[in-house]
């Protein structure tokens, strides 16, 4: 419930994370930037498919706008929307962010060991894929009701 939900937050540093937007505008960023974002690395990841050491590229470019901005909304969407009263709703997409987080590990990853030729792109472009599901399960897993039209 909504009682176990604050205690999670307040256990997992919620006083030291604050939410700058509202979860309407961590989610329209989200889904601004994330087409564009993964247009990019996969167009990294064919071009290190020809070149391995590029794949170093890709691995940075998770550090760089516009992936980089699509992350810090997946991390601070939870906390926007335990700042906004919703702690329930929160821990829901906590867990969805997880995913996300599980998901930038795995590429990161299988992106290394492509570089050093110990994985193939087809690799590669399946962690791309499982996190862009991910994300789309982040976002989905915000209530309409958290935003508002």
């Amino acid at each position: 419930g909504e009682a176990a939900a604050r205690a999670w937050f307040n256990r997992n540093g919620a006083a030291s994370v604050v939410a700058a937007q509202t979860p309407a505008q961590y989610v329209q960023t989200l889904r601004q930037l994330l087409p564009e974002a993964m247009r990019g690395l996969r167009a990294m990841a064919d071009d290190a498919d020809l070149d391995p050491r590029l794949y170093g590229d890709l691995v940075n470019s998770l550090l760089l706008y516009p992936f980089d901005a699509v992350k810090q909304c997946c991390f601070y969407l939870p906390y926007a929307l335990e700042a906004q009263g919703d702690p329930a709703a929160a821990l829901v997409t906590q867990r969805a962010w997880d995913g996300v987080d599980e998901g930038l590990a795995n590429l990161r990853v299988v992106a290394r060991q492509a570089r050093e030729e110990q994985a193939d792109v087809e690799v590669v472009f399946l962690a791309l894929d499982a996190l862009e599901d991910a994300i789309a399960a982040e976002i989905a897993s915000v209530s309409p009701e958290a935003l508002p039209p």
